[in-house]
């Protein structure tokens, strides 16, 4: 699965990968060059094998030249290849973190795209705490995962290249050094899989805080009523102490693996020195170049060991997220079947159940074009539940829905196509905390007196009366307005449709008889004879001329005319 997902993410953003594998070809062989003008100028009393090669590619003549002149030479191309070498490296890092994004950008998109699209009956198990957990810190995990195994790669490349070049130079020192080099990487082996362990831990936790955090900011009211601030602030401690433990564990982890690799690159240091001093007849100018040049080895092996403890720590992460798509992707719409209108709804032997308790059992019913239906019961009977199957958001356990005989499943559960001919209000839907002016249009095609008209309509004059009421936040879940006045905010909606289908599941309960009755009366003005009208309410509301009343009971669905 890992692997699938590494190969595809590769090829969804192969130029910007290639590039980087690219820049690290080049970047080590310029650091050998560089490496190799410092020797020269190390050399520089002895240049007479030189002057000839320099002379085929630079047109002046060296001959003549005095040490101090070919010193300076060698220096502004040292100068020159360093500055290239810094441009290069500061491209790379560009690239590397656009492409992080470009990863976690895409990642994120999907998570929602795939969340969007999921049934009701999918929707109702997801916990929004992991949805959040998987847009803001499983995508990004999977970013670093993935440019973490870049990383690997890059520091192979870099490896690769300046060992060729260490054995060219000396392959009896350079043997030495990759055998430190590997026993380092061994050593610090325990630490890696430490890394996976506290990576694990991560996921966790954050999923636990964002449920913590998110429970206590929107139960806010009854903690500060039923004084239950220090029963809050116990939990919270609990699990930031556990937040705190795999932060401080992650530090900790990730220095003792900078401090193994460096202590130990320092020792090889010694060690390569020493075997160079006593077993090895080398200048002191070429030791010093093979010092610096195992310097840069050392360095990209520390590297390498740092974007592998990367990989271990955001494995678990990408592990649960490719997991989560996989699911979401599972229970997502499939073939969208295109519905022109909704003439008739066919009930037959409808079930459902939540959580394995039966809501809905055995239902039937025959919903006809015009039809003015008012749907009442107990509390609890199932009314919303009967509301949302009709709507296409739930899908039945059992029974049969059909919509202009169509079977409604996956291709006509609610989508774009067949909420273009229903409208739903409910008193339970959310209100996100946006402007009032795009809670209305939400597109931005309306001009501002289109969208004064609409709330007229819904009978909201009031609101108009407040100082550029249309800009302002509106509140979480509307809590800027008053329950009348969100309901009537959501009833605005349907005066930018015509709709087929109408269902209102309480949508008047907070309105005054007066309220309800110019709201209704407003309403029934925009609706089309041929409209299906469901209603449920707990009394007949005003205006509307029902023709048919659907009680619910443990029996079913006692269809009665009106």
């Amino acid at each position: 699965m890992l692997r699938k997902e590494i190969l595809r993410l590769a090829n969804e953003h192969r130029l910007k990968v290639t590039q980087i594998l690219v820049l690290n070809l080049l970047i080590p062989p310029l650091e050998v060059s560089i490496l190799g003008l410092i020797y020269l100028i190390l050399n520089s009393t002895d240049n007479s094998g030189i002057t000839p090669i320099i002379s085929q590619y630079i047109p002046i003549i060296l001959t003549s030249m005095t040490m101090h002149a070919y010193v300076i030479l060698l220096s502004l191309c040292t100068f020159m290849a360093i500055i290239i070498w810094a441009f290069l490296r500061m491209y790379r890092a560009r690239i590397s973190a656009v492409t992080r994004y470009d990863v976690y950008a895409q990642q994120a998109n999907r998570v929602v795209s795939l969340y969007l699209g999921l049934t009701g009956n999918a929707h109702s198990k997801e916990k929004p705490e992991q949805m959040s957990n998987l847009i803001l810190h499983l995508s990004g995990a999977s970013s670093a995962h993935f440019l973490a195994w870049l990383g690997l790669l890059s520091s192979l490349i870099s490896i690769t290249i300046l060992f060729i070049t260490a054995l060219i130079a000396s392959p009896f020192i350079t043997l030495a050094a990759i055998i430190l080099g590997i026993a380092s990487i061994l050593i610090n082996m325990r630490n890696f899989n430490q890394m996976q362990s506290i990576g694990e831990a991560k996921v966790g936790i954050h999923e636990e805080m964002l449920y913590e955090v998110n429970q206590n900011i929107r139960g806010f009211e009854i903690i500060k009523f039923d004084n239950l601030k220090h029963v809050v602030l116990r939990k919270m401690s609990t699990i930031i102490q556990r937040d705190w433990s795999w932060r401080v564990q992650k530090r900790t982890t990730g220095e003792k693996v900078t401090m193994l690799s460096d202590s130990f690159g320092l020792i090889s240091l010694l060690i390569i020195v020493t075997i160079a001093s006593t077993l090895t007849s080398l200048s002191i100018e070429g030791l010093l170049i093979l010092i610096l040049l195992f310097s840069r080895l050392r360095a990209y092996t520390a590297e390498y060991q740092t974007q592998w403890v990367l990989v271990k720590e955001h494995r678990a992460g990408t592990i649960q997220l490719l997991e989560a798509m996989r699911r979401l992707a599972t229970n997502n719409v499939g073939h969208q079947t295109s519905i022109n209108t909704i003439e008739g709804i066919l009930l037959d032997n409808v079930s459902f159940s939540f959580d394995q308790d039966l809501i809905l059992n055995s239902l039937s019913a025959t919903i006809s074009k015009g039809d003015r239906i008012l749907l009442t019961g107990k509390s609890g009977d199932g009314k919303s539940t009967l509301l949302k199957i009709i709507a296409g958001y739930y899908l039945p356990d059992e029974g049969i829905v059909t919509i202009n005989h169509h079977l409604a499943s996956k291709s006509t559960t609610i989508n774009a196509k067949l909420t273009d001919h229903i409208f739903y209000a409910s008193n339970e839907m959310y209100i996100p905390n946006t402007t009032l002016k795009n809670f209305i249009d939400p597109e931005s095609t309306m001009d501002i007196d289109k969208i004064k008209q609409v709330l007229k309509e819904a009978c909201l004059e009031e609101i108009l009366e407040q100082h550029n009421v249309l800009d302002e936040p509106m509140g979480d879940n509307a809590c800027n307005f008053s329950l009348g006045q969100r309901q009537r905010l959501l009833l605005a909606r349907a005066y930018l449709q015509s709709p087929s289908v109408v269902i209102l599941d309480e949508a008047t309960s907070n309105l005054d008889s007066a309220t309800e009755k110019q709201v209704l009366s407003n309403f029934m003005s925009h609706l089309s004879p041929s409209t299906i009208l469901i209603i449920s309410a707990h009394h007949s509301p005003p205006v509307i001329e029902f023709n048919k009343e659907y009680k619910l009971s443990e029996a079913g669905i006692i269809e009665s005319v009106i």
